[in-house]
């Protein structure tokens, strides 16, 4: 008898953390009677009839079978596959939605503390843990998964087959040198002895010919066989065979109708941006001549001034004073000069010379008329240069079209997107390449741009 009460006590004990949750939200453990359980019996039948499930992880992806009302399952368990990012705010979202009847999903420890919300399966799954579904306990067992936080299937070196990494590297570069290669077709044997080149047996290179032949990497119209490598012509560049049979039956190549679909999309795009880039060339243009005519006016000025000085040191030297009284004078107004020229060069790190002077101011006033009209200079250089690359891309794809049929094929990289063009960035009055270019056009009324040299 002694025995069985101490088997009873430990039984109570176990399950003691199980309840835990329970005892701390000050719920009261009722039978089906609503009257309070005292007797150590039912606490042991309460935690036989604890439901223990599994937190699995395979393959970067964890799998919690939860027992929930409206599961389709016939276990009564819906499997929730969840992300290692996964949040305990998410996990419980999802178990609510999965079914309305749970009002309340608390995630604790075995000990019974409270897990944050904010807390990702990542890390709760080191060690076990309980859900609590409308203060019903399920403990989680983290199964695959040590008590450690490099020890989780994350951070673990992955296993590399090197078996399986050569094959891969062999038929990656199989491909590229049927790809790359300088004939436009190739019989059967040859195309088996180009496998066997790269490390690919015959069987292998069978099999792979059906997938070249369906990601069109080659063109194939017979049965590949091992035992008879006399079949027919393996055709390498499979969009020359068929721009070539589209035009022998008088319809329009595939290669010509990208290109002149890419080229009316290029066009839409040069509509829209041409007007805008032309108007504000207009406004740069006004912009730079009033600079201009304001330099040109200081430079007047100071010629003038230049001239009445030297009239009036004639003046004072000869008529007005001797030469004898005038001499330090001079002097001291050539040395303010040599100190004047230092000036210049120790804050515009310039040589001081006429050129450099009028630059400086030109550069001034411009840049005080493109503030005080609100021009925005790199938006405006970014648009011209846009437009000049596409409509040189223009003229490649003309190029391209002018060509015969069987050679389009090989330019289609012209069709690519989004290629670099250079952004005119840095000093806003030394971009004459784009800029004084675009106000010679504006002025000389030009129509068209200069084709490029037709591509090879």
């Amino acid at each position: 008898m002694h025995r069985v009460r101490l088997l009873i006590a430990r039984d109570a004990w176990r399950c003691f953390y199980a309840i835990n949750p329970l005892i701390r939200r000050n719920v009261t453990i009722k039978c089906e009677g609503h009257r309070p359980v005292a007797s150590l019996h039912f606490v042991r039948k309460l935690c036989t009839n604890l439901t223990t499930t599994e937190l699995q992880y395979e393959n970067g992806i964890y799998k919690l079978p939860i027992p929930i009302e409206t599961s389709p399952n016939v276990e009564g368990k819906r499997v929730f596959t969840l992300f290692p990012e996964t949040t305990m705010t998410e996990l419980i979202k999802r178990i609510q939605a999965e079914d309305p009847s749970i009002h309340s999903v608390d995630v604790r420890t075995q000990c019974g503390e409270a897990i944050s919300k904010e807390q990702i399966l990542q890390r709760v799954a080191t060690m076990d843990f309980q859900l609590i579904l409308n203060e019903q306990v399920i403990p989680v067992k983290a199964t695959g998964n040590k008590r450690g936080l490099a020890s989780r299937p994350e951070v673990a070196a992955p296993q590399i087959d090197l078996k399986s990494f050569a094959r891969i590297s062999s038929i990656i570069a199989f491909r590229g040198a049927l790809e790359n290669a300088s004939q436009w077709k190739i019989s059967l044997r040859e195309y088996f002895q180009l496998g066997m080149d790269h490390g690919i047996s015959k069987k292998e290179a069978t099999a792979l010919l059906t997938h070249f032949q369906q990601t069109g990497v080659v063109l194939y119209y017979g049965t590949p066989s091992v035992e008879d490598s006399s079949g027919h012509s393996i055709f390498l560049q499979p969009k020359i065979v068929m721009d070539a049979y589209y035009k022998s039956v008088g319809l329009t190549p595939v290669s010509t109708q990208q290109f002149h679909q890419k080229r009316e999309e290029i066009l839409q795009q040069i509509a829209i941006l041409e007007p805008q880039q032309a108007t504000c060339a207009q406004l740069y243009l006004q912009l730079k001549n009033s600079a201009k005519r304001y330099s040109s006016c200081f430079s007047y000025l100071i010629t003038g001034t230049l001239v009445s000085g030297f009239g009036l040191y004639f003046w004072l030297s000869f008529f007005h004073f001797s030469w004898d009284i005038m001499e330090p004078v001079t002097y001291f107004t050539g040395f303010g000069v040599s100190i004047i020229g230092y000036t210049w060069w120790s804050i515009t790190n310039q040589e001081y010379e006429y050129a450099n002077v009028y630059d400086y101011i030109y550069r001034r006033k411009l840049d005080k008329l493109i503030q005080r009209a609100k021009f925005n200079l790199p938006q405006f250089q970014d648009t011209t240069e846009k437009v000049r690359f596409l409509k040189d891309r223009v003229d490649e794809m003309d190029a391209v079209l002018a060509k015969p049929v069987q050679l389009q094929a090989k330019y289609l990289h012209v069709l690519r997107d989004e290629a670099e063009f250079t952004k005119v960035r840095g000093d806003p009055y030394y971009v004459s390449t784009v800029l004084d270019g675009i106000a010679s056009d504006l002025n000389a009324k030009q129509t068209h741009n200069k084709q490029r040299s037709k591509l090879d």
